[in-house]
């Protein structure tokens, strides 16, 4: 379960995943190009290519996962296109335009 909160330019949003499994590893990717789909070394994703690393975390032993960036000032009104990899899955895809 992928969600993003507060995706504000200039301030900070909150990007969390919960039910990820216990100390996996976790890969947030985004693009700016559009929903995909694009086929990957991870599996299909729904990101269009140049997709991009945006953080490379850890969950906790409960399967949860929180990054909370600083959004760009000049980021207002771009569509962000992201989606998780935890582990050997693929999370749920956001499509969510900055405020």
């Amino acid at each position: 379960n992928y969600m993003i909160t507060n995706l504000i330019a200039g301030q900070y949003a909150s990007f969390n995943i919960s039910q990820a499994g216990s100390n996996l590893p976790v890969i947030i990717g985004y693009s700016l190009t559009g929903a995909g789909p694009t086929n990957t070394l991870y599996g299909i994703v729904d990101m269009s290519q140049p997709i991009r690393i945006l953080a490379s975390l850890q969950s906790d032993t409960s399967g949860n996962v929180s990054f909370n960036p600083l959004v760009p000032l000049g980021a207002s009104g771009i569509t962000l296109y992201t989606q998780a990899k935890c582990g050997n899955l693929l999370s749920n895809s956001l499509a969510l335009t900055v405020q």
